[in-house]
């Protein structure tokens, strides 16, 4: 079991979300990618880089995460994951605090069909989470028709951005925190549970 370097700090953990949107670099209609990010006490280092089509569905995401996360912890155990980025391109849409109920079922709709891009409202953005061992999550964000980025962070338990995408992403990152940095589930952790005896059954975890 490898042991728990000092913190990275809510910084340098932001600074990693925006470093994905600036190498994205307005490179639009680009893939997608996800990486492991490596912590050693001082500074981060990119272990897998995988880029994605974007031919997969959002949903398959989860799958593709877990694999390349965990395929890197049985090659390289004694130096595990400490965090997770994602980054993609997709459109959004944000209504006023004003917007009623039909409004907003009505945008909940066009999420689930995947038809945001069909909105008038629509915005086209490049997006990237890091998410890390204790289930914090951190947001960067590029608008295409705009300068700057936008950052935002939410603290543990993290229930931030589409859950069909950050849920997998956080719970990969969790998940590596139980197995290779020894951290203990919480009780709301029960599902992460079954995902850590499966994975151990099968023989993986940070001790081979």
């Amino acid at each position: 079991m490898t042991s728990l370097p000092a913190e990275p700090g809510a910084a340098a953990m932001a600074a990693e979300a925006r470093r994905m949107i600036e190498m994205h670099g307005g490179d639009w209609d680009s893939l997608h990618a996800f990486a492991t990010l490596h912590w050693n006490g001082e500074k981060f280092s990119v272990g897998t880089w995988c880029a994605i089509d974007t031919s997969f569905a959002p949903g398959d995401y989860g799958k593709i995460m877990e694999k390349a996360a965990f395929e890197r912890i049985q090659q390289e155990p004694e130096n595990p994951p400490y965090a997770y980025a994602l980054q993609i391109e997709a459109h959004v849409s944000v209504l006023p605090e004003t917007a009623t109920a039909e409004e907003l079922a009505a945008l909940a709709a066009d999420a689930k069909a995947e038809k945001l891009d069909e909105r008038p409202d629509a915005r086209e953005c490049a997006e990237a989470w890091v998410a890390d061992i204790h289930g914090r999550l951190w947001h960067a964000r590029r608008f295409r028709d705009a300068e700057g980025i936008e950052e935002r962070f939410t603290p543990a338990p993290a229930s931030a951005g589409p859950a069909v995408l950050t849920a997998p992403l956080i719970s990969v990152a969790r998940v590596t925190g139980i197995l290779a940095w020894g951290l203990e589930p919480t009780p709301a952790e029960q599902r992460m549970y079954d995902a850590v005896k499966a994975f151990r059954k099968k023989g993986g975890g940070a001790n081979g």
